[in-house]
């Protein structure tokens, strides 16, 4: 079975992530698949050639998609003729969806990563693709694969077929993220803290919607409360040149408490090192950085965005969004119980996410959703 993924673009990013964990698995099935990205090359780009599945580049040299990137697009899909054309996001939808149309090809899926469309959160490039995306979406996509339940929803509120909407949560991989305390003492000595101390991270890029600024007013109202506390941030743009982070840390006099770590390969040891894992953000679909800290045996206390509540379940507490207080009372809640009280939700949070969410599990699900796809009639 021919697949061929379009994506948008192979930056770092949670779309491109799952898209690498997946690809990780199913290259050892029976599946024939090959990347196509519309724009240029990223740090995933590399990570898939290593892989060993092939990935084309149709866009400019400048990362940019055009008129003469389409007809590339159009006479590569063309020639390679797969049984199915997956697209990764929203502008690989619209265009990667438009192209294959064109080459003739009629099993087309579209996949949604994103739930918050508002207008101060969102680019307006973006929001006029998914407006466009609305209006073909009733002819182009055969399919359309969702991450997360609210999300699916959601598209359906603004016009999406409800007809066409299929649901695969995100996954992740529970061997590579797995409860390894001995890192703590090296991230420790990293930010020279003491061992008395609780680790609070926030993992995630520098965008409004990640809501960054609202976790440090919740850290400042915490620390005040419990002031063994240290909070750890990492992701691109989140460093020491964040001028609008540092400002206000200053401000609010906790920049000893406070470490940006900025992008970290390592997250994987990271995580295991914390207390507790937030996830402050004002939209998300289907977290990854909530599942890998789960994974992980920490605990987590996210917003009700997306999924984030239903991936959490039992194991952690889900506050409303953009509330600061809520979320800090909910740090202080889990800080204060007893430590093998705590223990025991990370236990059940690692056996939710190897029971329901590990990658295998659903890049088996996407290999029985392709099969379904073809073996369906026009």
């Amino acid at each position: 079975m021919k697949i061929i993924i379009i994506i948008t673009g192979l930056k770092r990013g949670g779309a491109e992530t799952i898209l690498f964990e997946l690809l990780k698995i199913l290259k050892y099935s029976s599946l024939n698949l090959h990347v196509i990205s519309l724009t240029g090359k990223g740090v995933v780009y590399d990570d898939i050639i290593e892989l060993g599945v092939p990935v084309s580049v149709v866009g400019g040299k400048r990362g940019s998609f055009s008129i003469l990137s389409f007809f590339r697009l159009l006479s590569l899909l063309r020639e390679i003729k797969p049984d199915i054309v997956h697209t990764w996001m929203y502008h690989a939808d619209l265009f990667g969806g438009l192209a294959a149309k064109a080459a003739g090809i009629n099993k087309i899926i579209w996949s949604i990563h994103n739930t918050n469309l508002d207008k101060d959160k969102t680019k307006i490039v973006t929001r006029m693709i998914v407006r466009m995306c609305i209006v073909v979406s009733s002819w182009v996509p055969s399919d359309i694969l969702s991450c997360s339940k609210k999300s699916s929803q959601e598209h359906i509120r603004i016009g999406y077929p409800k007809r066409k909407m299929v649901i695969i949560p995100n996954g992740f991989d529970t061997s590579r993220y797995r409860p390894t305390k001995e890192f703590r003492k090296t991230l420790l000595n990293e930010i020279s803290a003491q061992e008395d101390i609780f680790l609070i991270g926030h993992m995630g890029r520098y965008d409004p919607v990640k809501n960054h600024i609202g976790f440090i007013r919740a850290a400042s109202i915490l620390h005040k409360k419990i002031p063994k506390t240290r909070f750890i941030l990492a992701g691109d743009g989140v460093d020491g040149n964040n001028k609008e982070l540092n400002a206000l840390i200053n401000s609010l006099g906790i920049s000893k408490m406070v470490h940006m770590l900025g992008y970290r390969s390592d997250t994987s040891r990271i995580i295991p090192s914390l207390d507790i894992l937030v996830s402050s953000s004002h939209g998300e679909a289907f977290p990854l950085v909530v599942g890998e800290a789960m994974s992980c045996e920490v605990s987590c206390v996210v917003t009700d965005v997306g999924d984030s509540s239903y991936l959490v379940g039992n194991t952690g507490k889900v506050v409303r969004p953009n509330n600061i207080h809520e979320l800090s009372g909910a740090i202080e809640s889990l800080l204060q119980m007893k430590v093998k009280d705590r223990q025991y939700l990370g236990k059940i949070a690692r056996r939710r996410i190897i029971e329901n969410f590990d990658i295998r599990i659903v890049a088996k699900q996407y290999k029985v959703f392709y099969e379904n796809v073809v073996s369906k009639g026009i």
